[in-house]
């Protein structure tokens, strides 16, 4: 298992994505100062396009990762020019996580379709 690879399954994944959704909601509303709001487009100038959630404040963010799923946050995960909130950043972490894990092993009733499919 590498530092960012988590070595969970797919499944195992999906019981974690509460608790770790729970977790980054908490890090960032609760124990962060508000933001002020955004200004408005058409005066904002160069902070127009600045996102609500940067790169940095994802790294910082790891110590939940590492807790919750027993991983890093790969970097090569981030997106590119941030997250416009904390949906956006938190439904694309769970893609590329997701996509990471190991897949689900077959079920029994799969095992038994499987084997019965190689004896015919």
């Amino acid at each position: 298992m590498s530092k960012y690879t988590p070595d969970l399954t797919c499944s195992e994944f999906d019981e974690l994505s509460g608790e770790l959704k729970r977790r980054l909601r908490e890090d960032w509303y609760d124990r962060r100062p508000p933001r002020p709001p955004r200004p408005d487009s058409s005066t904002s100038g160069p902070f127009a396009g600045l996102p609500d959630i940067d790169s940095k404040e994802v790294v910082r963010a790891n110590s939940i990762f590492r807790e919750v799923l027993g991983v890093r946050f790969n970097p090569k995960f981030i997106r590119k020019g941030g997250y416009r909130s904390f949906a956006h950043f938190f439904n694309h972490s769970c893609k590329m996580l997701r996509g990471a894990c190991l897949p689900n092993p077959p079920t029994a009733a799969m095992s038994s379709v499987s084997e019965s499919a190689r004896v015919h």
